[in-house]
């Protein structure tokens, strides 16, 4: 019987998150994270995706872009750095920026570690700590509160590497984002067939590196294919244009073919589109905040005045001038706002002369008639509502400032293509007037013999490019039989492991084969019933959606070593089940628990027997239930309906056996 893989993952324990505006009830969360299921429920819109991509970006830096497809880990990596930023803008507000954090405890093999990361600094560490249990003892790598933030995540990930088994930073990115996280993208790994071979790599036990190698490998022949494709279309091009100016010589009128146009001309136009979205798209967003920032500031205004209005009012009716706001605010910031001068002397001054009724400014006697406190209801009420306003006033004015240089830079990004499309047009402009009459005979066969000869160093280009996609593409089979060879020997181990999960979902027999093809590399196929499903649309969503879980369930159990736990991150996509199966996806979740392995998810509360199945299969002593519609406001409609949350939860938490 085939070994079960070496590689280590990390275990999440304890997860904390900071001023998440998101989670208005909960500025600070803390959750402790037990063995088996670490279930976070609660109702629509309260954040629950947002949670597990926290919980990844903590890990990763990274979280996923829904309209980036899977080319390689490398580039996913890097073209994904932006994102985060993108995400978190709008589910935390200006104001906490800079003190919105996760922190993490993670478990991986035997290191503890301990990681706090800004929401808007990807590659970047707030903490970092690890102790690592060896040999001849405790490690512990702890640097000193004046090491650098970035250096911390480069502590972080050399460590994490070290424990985990794999090649490189951006491999750990790709499992955690396309293995073992199925989140709100509802990204199906076994219809993607580059980021499952990948997948297949990192989990048969094939050397990481070889697996960086093959991810690569297969780009770098997608690329050549690319440039070869490029090359012999630019030689077409040339040819159409020799044969152009031949035509033109014979006396014919030939209209510019569009095919002049060179693939760069495509993408200038691209780019300048692109620019003119994030523009408008920039100044749409500053346009709102300066509408809400104006809103705010006449809101301000009219308060101010009907305070002054009020306060006259009641001065007028004898009333003491201890209200008054420059009184206020002088005795409660302890400073005399006309001299400068400080200090709790100041409080006590003004204080003394109102006791004595004489006023603070000119010691002019003032009325000794007692106060009416119910004449300084509506001043009260005014204060309370100019100190509510202050928050999401200093908010607007931070996002306002924010906007202007965001639109700044997108109208300097603008300005740039546009004048790279300026010169390339008028380059082809001189192009096209080589062509005319205007040049003479010689002139014009030159430029036709010029065009022929270009044309063919091109194709001579694009058979080298194709010569070198084959040699890489020979040792890209290499790594593919490698990786066909190690499946067959596993086979035996891990399609039971998928075919019991699977079983637990559909109630029915399926199989999986891998194949390998020239054209795509190794794929993994699905048969139900003996019956090929090459196409998603051949099964139904919820086919689809729990089926790739069970994959995932199956390639993680697989990966790691025997005793060893794996844990993975689902967002409960139980909108696409019918009532027949929601037991049968709880039991599959609680098998893959049983089996030792960890699942943070997140599901809707409600009294499907998704979370009743699960809970009771799985216990209290398996399974934690977080109530998430403690973190965050519900709605007009949630709150009428607050009483059927609270009985869902209650049948969640009798299934478990706490009541």
């Amino acid at each position: 019987m085939a070994m079960k893989g070496m590689m280590h993952l990390p275990i999440v324990r304890k997860i904390e998150l900071r001023d998440f505006s998101l989670y208005q009830l909960a500025p600070i969360i803390s959750e402790e994270v037990r063995d088996g299921v670490f279930c976070l429920a609660g109702a629509n819109g309260l954040g629950k995706s947002t949670f597990l991509a926290a919980v990844n970006y903590a890990i990763t830096g990274i979280v996923s872009d829904p309209e980036r497809r899977f080319e390689s880990a490398e580039e996913y990596y890097k073209d994904s750095l932006d994102f985060a930023g993108e995400y978190f803008t709008g589910r935390i507000r200006d104001q906490h920026r800079e003190t919105a954090e996760v922190t993490l405890d993670i478990e991986v093999a035997q290191a503890r570690y301990r990681i706090t990361r800004g929401m808007f600094t990807p590659t970047e560490l707030r903490e970092f700590k690890v102790v690592r249990q060896t040999s001849s003892g405790e490690e512990t790598v702890a640097p000193d509160a004046s090491t650098d933030s970035a250096k911390l995540h480069r502590l972080f990930v050399e460590n994490i590497l070290k424990d985990t088994g794999l090649a490189s930073f951006p491999q750990l990115v790709f499992l955690q984002h396309f293995v073992l996280t199925f989140d709100e993208r509802r990204h199906l790994l076994f219809w993607d067939q580059k980021a499952l071979e990948q997948a297949l790599f990192l989990a048969f036990g094939v050397d990481a590196k070889k697996a960086e190698e093959a991810g690569n490998l297969r780009r770098k022949t997608e690329k050549l294919d690319s440039r070869a494709r490029n090359f012999r279309w630019q030689a077409t091009n040339d040819r159409n244009k020799a044969n152009m100016i031949r035509n033109a010589l014979g006396g014919s009128e030939t209209d510019e073919d569009t095919k002049d146009l060179l693939e760069i001309y495509s993408k200038l136009m691209r780019s300048i589109d692109e620019g003119k979205q994030k523009l408008e798209k920039r100044q749409d967003a500053l346009n709102d905040a300066l509408l809400q920032l104006a809103e705010l500031s006449s809101k301000e205004a009219t308060l101010r005045s009907t305070y002054e209005t009020e306060f006259t009012r009641i001065i007028k009716l004898g009333s003491a001038v201890s209200s008054h706001p420059m009184v206020v605010q002088a005795i409660n910031s302890r400073k005399c706002h006309i001299c400068g001068a400080e200090g709790a002397s100041v409080a006590q001054k003004i204080q003394y002369e109102i006791d004595s009724q004489r006023c603070p400014l000119c010691s002019s006697k003032i009325s000794s008639k007692p106060d009416n406190t119910s004449k300084f209801k509506t001043l009260r009420e005014i204060d309370e509502e100019l100190k509510r306003l202050k928050e999401p006033f200093t908010a607007a004015q931070k996002k306002t400032a924010r906007l202007r240089v965001e639109l700044t830079e997108a109208q300097v990004e603008l300005n740039a293509a546009e004048r790279k499309f300026e010169i390339f047009e008028q380059q082809h402009r001189k192009l096209v007037l080589k062509q005319g009459a205007g040049q003479s005979s010689d002139s014009v066969l030159r430029t036709i013999k010029d065009l022929e000869e270009r044309a063919k160093e091109l194709d001579a280009k694009a058979d080298k490019e194709r010569h070198e996609r084959d040699l890489v593409r020979k040792e890209l089979v290499k790594l593919q039989r490698m990786i066909e060879n190690k499946y067959i020997a596993a086979e035996n181990v891990f399609v039971p492991l998928f075919k019991n999960l699977a079983f637990r979902f559909l109630g029915l027999d399926l199989n999986i084969t891998m194949e390998m093809k020239a054209s795509s590399g190794v794929n993994l196929l699905i048969e139900l019933n003996s019956d090929p499903r090459r196409q998603h649309h051949e099964l139904s969503e919820s086919q689809r959606f729990f089926l790739d879980i069970a994959l995932r369930m199956a390639l993680a159990d697989y990966m790691v070593p025997v005793g060893s736990r794996s844990c993975l991150y689902v967002d409960t996509p139980e909108g696409s089940l019918d009532i027949a199966y929601e037991a049968r996806a709880g039991d599959m979740f609680a098998e893959y628990v049983k089996k030792g392995h960890n699942m943070i998810m997140t599901a809707n509360i409600n009294t499907s027997q998704i979370l009743r199945n699960l809970a009771e299969a799985c216990g209290h002593k398996q399974m934690t239930l977080c109530r998430m519609t403690e973190w965050a406001e519900l709605s007009d409609v949630q709150l009428a309906e607050e009483k059927r949350f609270e009985e869902a939860y209650k049948v969640i938490e009798k299934a478990l056996g706490r009541r």
